[in-house]
């Protein structure tokens, strides 16, 4: 009990991820205050959630890239050993240049699609298992 005699609030889960991002923001919504803000305000904190997104990126763009893989993840699955091969590969060979972040950027392009369609198809998770089973042998080889 607080000496006002309420009962304090108790922090959901998503209340306390949301600290770990950014405490202001989290204890707005833990007071209830985000429910009652004027379209101005609105358009404010979503420039700043904007902003820090861009400045959380700028921090961490030197860090590993362990972003999605997504057909590997969906053929072998996010922890598999071929997923973290096809993810070194990204990183240390195709990220550096500019061809191969082209070719980076059209795959998260394309690849959620591709990924929809191998769900509703399971043989064509196994064709193009063996597509990449290749692709991973020969990369495998190259980065070795």
């Amino acid at each position: 009990m607080t000496s006002r005699g309420k009962r304090p609030r108790r922090l959901s889960a998503s209340n306390l991820a949301a600290l770990g991002r950014c405490e202001q923001q989290a204890m707005f919504r833990h007071h209830g205050r985000a429910e009652r803000i004027d379209p101005a305000l609105a358009a404010a904190r979503r420039r700043g959630d904007l902003e820090h997104t861009r400045r959380h990126r700028a921090v961490t763009a030197g860090r590993s890239r362990r972003g999605p893989c997504f057909i590997a993840t969906a053929v072998y699955g996010g922890e598999a050993w071929q997923t973290e091969t096809l993810r070194k590969w990204r990183d240390r060979s195709l990220m550096p240049c500019r061809a191969g972040r082209a070719l980076v950027r059209a795959y998260y392009r394309l690849s959620p699609t591709v990924v929809i369609a191998l769900t509703r198809r399971p043989w064509a998770v196994r064709l193009v298992r063996v597509l990449l089973d290749r692709l991973i042998h020969h990369v495998a080889r190259r980065m070795a």
